[in-house]
């Protein structure tokens, strides 16, 4: 499927690389607006994107950092899906904090983040591949075989289990709300039904998680807990209030609670930061 994929944007694309990466981009942002987890965006969007800079003669590590980033900034930013909730969701929270004077709408996020949104395809098409580091293509085991025809293509039928599967977990994602089952076990289950249908074997199966990014995230968000727990947020937050003072200028309280985000956000979660 993703060499299908990819022939078919090199070929919309004339072989052009700059309009290619903004093709990946574009689609990247459109799968954010359906996935409420990064992570799971990126791991879609990843691979197709890996593929096209190999058939295009680059090396994937050019172009990883670009979905990373439209994945991050893009993800359920528009009022569908999930992001749709966005506001509900602040609004509950004011109130449960007696927070009045002002309510959230439901395009408040979506115009928020436009500028950031823009610059983010911009610099994901046109910039980031121009300073990401150029490594070697590193080519897995399976894929070796691949190309030697050691390993056979999927037959008829297993394709079609590989694609009916992929798209039933998709779509069990998106109505994750009326389904009495979590995003992570959707996930499982799907892998589990790619083994037990024979579109990949165990040892493929196995070759193919990698666990640094699994205790990287479990790392994290153990760290943010912890950080919650302490108390660490109320210190944080009398610190700002202490910086501000008792009528602070609008402009360098929004700058001062964008640094406090940006700084926590590399040690906890993003909605550990957003409740904090």
């Amino acid at each position: 499927m993703l060499h299908k994929v990819t022939n078919l944007v090199f070929k919309i694309s004339g072989g052009s690389f700059t309009k290619g990466m903004l093709g990946y981009c574009l689609v990247t942002f459109a799968v954010a607006q359906i996935m409420p987890s990064a992570t799971v965006i990126f791991a879609i969007c990843a691979p197709l994107t890996a593929d096209f800079y190999r058939r295009s003669g680059k090396s994937p590590s050019v172009g990883l950092f670009s979905v990373a980033l439209v994945a991050i900034t893009a993800v359920c930013a528009m009022p569908i899906g999930n992001g749709a909730a966005n506001y509900v969701m602040v609004n509950s929270q004011m109130a449960s904090y007696g927070i009045t004077g002002y309510e959230s709408k439901l395009f408040d996020f979506f115009i928020v983040k436009i500028p950031s949104l823009i610059v983010a395809v911009i610099c994901g098409t046109f910039i980031c591949p121009r300073f990401a580091p150029d490594h070697e293509t590193s080519v897995g085991e399976n894929e070796k075989k691949m190309v030697q025809n050691e390993i056979p293509p999927l037959d008829s039928v297993r394709e079609v289990f590989g694609y009916g599967i992929f798209l039933v977990v998709l779509v069990c994602i998106l109505l994750g709300d009326l389904i009495p089952l979590k995003l992570w076990e959707i996930c499982v289950i799907g892998a589990l039904l790619e083994v037990f249908t024979g579109v990949l074997n165990e040892k493929e199966a196995l070759s193919s998680i990698n666990l640094s990014p699994i205790f990287l995230l479990i790392g994290g968000l153990g760290l943010g807990s912890a950080v919650v727990n302490s108390g660490a947020g109320d210190v944080i937050a009398s610190m700002i209030q202490n910086i501000l003072g008792d009528s602070p200028n609008p402009w360098m309280a929004a700058i001062i609670f964008w640094l406090t985000a940006f700084i926590l956000t590399q040690f906890m979660s993003n909605l550990a930061v957003m409740y904090g």
